[in-house]
């Protein structure tokens, strides 16, 4: 009985110096404490989970999204998008990584899509077409396959009456001029809209 008092007190100690805030609001207070979790209130990360497919010009690129909950990512505790990729050029793959999206990293930056920022409307990364509300991501975006690191900046849009992403994809560096990257990545960069499946 004395285990149990002593595990119910040590339970409540850690909920009370939990603080838990907005992860709407984390890239405008930027506080790290591992005691911090930056919760998804308005279920906005929901919105973009799913499976999502491009298919143009010989190039497929299918990619997975899914919300983790109250995970420790870098410097405190998230709820958090993470996503894993494939990669088809002329029918033959160059990367797979769908696989991945349900193994369980430690470190969740394993992922080949990773992060929390939630923009609103055309707030950062301009959107010439956003309304003053609307909520986009902005993720890592790493080219596991040239060891390339950027992002994504993800959209909700409507393709033919049907639900879909149009996804912003850059690296940093050299890599966004592929005339002077002597490794240009495997996912150019540029912008790509992506159905539904």
């Amino acid at each position: 009985m004395k285990t149990f008092i002593n595990i119910f007190t040590l339970f409540g100690v850690f909920i009370m110096n939990a603080q838990i805030l907005d992860i709407e609001e984390v890239s405008h207070l930027p506080i790290t404490n591992p005691n911090i979790y930056w919760r998804d209130n308005n279920l906005i990360l929901n919105e973009f989970e799913g499976i999502y497919l491009y298919n143009n010009d010989n190039i497929q690129l299918e990619l997975h999204l899914e919300k983790k909950e109250n995970v420790f990512y870098i410097d405190s505790h998230y709820d958090l998008m993470v996503g894993e990729y494939k990669l088809t050029n002329s029918n033959q793959e160059i990367y797979n990584s769908l696989n991945n999206i349900n193994v369980d990293y430690v470190d969740k930056i394993m992922h080949s899509i990773h992060g929390f920022i939630i923009i609103n409307g055309p707030e950062l990364y301009y959107c010439d077409n956003c309304s003053a509300n609307e909520k986009r991501l902005v993720l890592t975006f790493d080219d596991k396959i040239k060891n390339i690191h950027g992002y994504c900046i993800i959209q909700k849009v409507s393709i033919n009456n049907q639900i879909g992403i149009k996804v912003f994809i850059t690296y940093y560096g050299n890599a966004i001029n592929t005339t002077v990257f002597s490794n240009p990545p495997s996912v150019p960069t540029g912008t790509y809209y992506l159905l539904k499946q």
